[in-house]
């Protein structure tokens, strides 16, 4: 029985009924007077309950959607042989490179090869639909006079994050790994600018900028990793 990923559904359940709850409660309720406590509770719920199920959701369906393009040929080709297993070798008197933490894994994780690249431009592409996630939230909220942080070009920004998101993950793509650090960078300058420092900076800015970073380190990483050196290179083509 897989206890993880059972209570994990139950977890994404439980906030759903919380967020369309107080999306009834603050609808209901504001359509009389936003001073109603009953108004600020509704109001509460829905956005505790909605930043956090949407941007999962988001995600889960970008990956969805993502996968149906990554799939390709699904026949199945024999599997090669496996060669004779070696001896094990002696155990070495140093020991190995020391682990990192897992909290310093992650928001700054060590990259050494192609797997712990994609590992860490996944940080990237998570950040662009968390982003994604919360702005289309803000949005829906500005346009329905519940919160008014943003307006419905929100919509337009959460749509753009999202599809950097997407490239991200699926492509390892370098500019959009720069495109969402650029341009998120620029939103929280623009945010401090127009609205005060407590808009734009704070600590989940900067956790969602150490990602973006992560996306452009993990993304560059995987390029180098995965391209021959150039002295292959040059004897494969005089081959």
């Amino acid at each position: 029985m897989n206890w993880k990923r059972g209570l994990t559904r139950i977890y994404a359940v439980l906030w759903a009924i919380i967020a369309l709850g107080g999306a009834v409660v603050a609808i209901s309720a504001t359509s009389t007077s936003m001073d109603d406590p009953t108004a600020i509770w509704g109001a509460w719920l829905l956005w505790v309950g909605v930043c956090l199920v949407v941007p999962a959701g988001l995600f889960w369906l970008i990956k969805w959607v993502a996968a149906g393009f990554g799939r390709g040929d699904t026949t199945k080709t024999p599997s090669p042989q496996r060669a004779p297993a070696s001896p094990p070798l002696p155990a070495t008197p140093t020991g190995g490179p020391k682990k990192q933490s897992r909290f310093r894994q992650g928001l700054w994780p060590e990259i050494s090869d192609v797997d712990s690249a994609k590992k860490a431009a996944h940080l990237g592409a998570s950040a662009s639909f968390w982003v994604a996630g919360l702005t289309a939230v803000f949005a829906v909220l500005g346009i329905f006079k519940v919160v008014k942080l943003l307006d419905g070009w929100g919509l337009v920004d959460a749509a753009a994050f999202a599809v950097i998101g997407f490239f991200i993950m699926k492509r390892m793509s370098r500019g959009a790994a720069v495109a969402g650090l650029v341009f998120y960078i620029f939103e929280r300058v623009y945010a401090t600018a127009t609205k005060g420092a407590s808009a734009g900076l704070g600590g989940v800015a900067l956790v969602f900028t150490l990602y973006f970073i992560n996306g452009v380190r993990g993304t560059f990483a995987y390029r180098r990793f995965r391209e021959p050196p150039s002295d292959d290179l040059t004897t494969a083509k005089a081959a």
